[in-house]
């Protein structure tokens, strides 16, 4: 089915991942960037490799586990909900982050290589845009089993009113867009990566496959998968869906539900402004 939304879907993927500098030929190939200080390359030696990685809110993270469902998880995708740090980015003093704001558009900040108010902790430069004396530090956390990313705020007298705990997600690569990427990966894991049995509405029977990455292999002829988890556009975006294979012409849209085991995709069909749940097509249990 054609949804009168494709070309705002569209236009929302590329607005929330940033796209990399343009190469320019009368460049020399020589660097730009300020050489890493020396105590800029003694402090990122010493939290590096805590930082380094692709990192996404663990309170989203929570609620779509809990929830199975990107919509009902979608109030806690606010505010910096994503970041991608790589320590071969640092230059001078400081190291660029790359961040994911409201899981719609794409921005970055810098991490200054310098004491924080920890010894785990690095000052940023990102504002606090509602209290503009307010200011966010970047720290980790270390536990038995795992490492944890804080985005610590504090009020002018120094205070600590406001820390977001964010997961690490193996695996991602460090590209431009990594901060988005890793969050769809997650979810896509969570929430359908695996081998299922499905069955069509005619009743047949198949094996299939979805990956992490967004791969489907084994339901007729799909390549791609992207489930919805952008909602700052509610226009035929106000149900659980995903869509096939997107921007081609063999593109499909479905509304899904998930009960432990067992995915049900719906046709969706569209009555302005609303997405509707049609006809059952698929019914996909899963392998253990």
């Amino acid at each position: 089915m054609k949804r009168s939304c494709l070309a705002a879907l569209l236009l929302l993927a590329a607005c929330q991942r940033p796209q990399p500098e343009a190469a320019d030929p009368t460049r020399t190939g020589e660097s730009t960037e300020p050489a890493l200080s020396a105590a800029g390359a003694a402090t990122l030696q010493r939290v590096g490799p805590f930082l380094r990685g692709v990192w996404v809110k663990s309170a989203y993270l929570e609620a779509v586990a809990r929830s199975k469902s990107p919509i009902k998880a979608a109030d806690q995708l606010t505010d910096v909900v994503a970041l991608s740090i790589d320590p071969g980015k640092a230059a001078g003093d400081s190291l660029r982050v790359e961040a994911n704001i409201n899981n719609h558009e794409g921005t970055s900040f810098q991490a200054l290589l310098r004491a924080g108010r920890q010894t785990t902790s690095l000052p940023t430069n990102w504002p606090d845009y509602q209290q503009p004396a307010n200011f966010h530090e970047l720290s980790y956390h270390l536990t038995p089993t795992d490492t944890f990313l804080l985005l610590n705020k504090y009020n002018p007298q120094k205070r600590l009113i406001q820390s977001v705990r964010y997961t690490r997600i193996p695996g991602v690569p460090q590209t431009a867009t990594a901060a988005s990427d890793g969050l769809q990966r997650v979810v896509n894991r969570q929430l359908l990566a695996g081998t299922y049995t499905a069955t069509d509405a005619k009743g047949s029977k198949k094996q299939v496959q979805f990956s992490p990455a967004g791969q489907v292999d084994g339901l007729d002829g799909f390549r791609q998968y992207y489930i919805a988890t952008d909602f700052v556009v509610t226009v035929e975006n106000n149900l659980d869906n995903l869509i096939f294979d997107l921007g081609t012409k063999r593109q499909q849209d479905f509304v899904y539900t998930i009960s432990r085991d067992t995915v049900r995709l719906y046709q969706a069909r569209v009555q302005d402004p609303d997405l509707l749940r049609g006809p059952l097509q698929y019914t996909l249990v899963r392998v253990r």
